[in-house]
């Protein structure tokens, strides 16, 4: 995936979560990447933490900072892809989107779901 598409997938900690929701919804992802002022990726922010964020009378104009979950999955670029692993992420744990991150925490591909279900499909585990 390119740089611009990698960059679609994530969102600043200063969005309000309407926003959040909307990109969200536009990508059809179920979650987006949160990224800090250096593109770090820092954590994910999914449909659900919105949803008990609400739940919780958090306004729909609140920023997503105190939402987002800091302690996301994610594959190391440098690591092979453990199928054991990213099949308990993806069927067990129910997520969608995982990010290939180097050493200092910079967004270097994004394995989604519907990837990992054509790989299946094609058998290529």
């Amino acid at each position: 995936m390119n740089k611009e598409s990698l960059i679609s997938y994530t969102v600043s900690t200063n969005i309000s979560i309407l926003e959040c929701a909307n990109i969200i919804s536009s990508l059809k992802t179920r979650a987006v990447l949160v990224s800090d002022y250096e593109l770090h990726i820092i954590g994910l922010i999914s449909e659900g933490d919105i949803f008990r964020a609400l739940l919780n009378d958090a306004s729909i104009h609140a920023l997503i900072n105190p939402f987002f979950n800091k302690n996301f999955a994610f594959l190391n670029e440098e690591d092979e892809f453990n199928i054991q692993y990213m099949k308990k992420l993806f069927l067990i744990d129910q997520y969608t989107i995982l990010p290939i991150l180097d050493k200092k925490m910079y967004l270097k591909d994004i394995y989604t779901l519907k990837d990992y279900l054509k790989d299946i499909h094609d058998n290529k585990f």
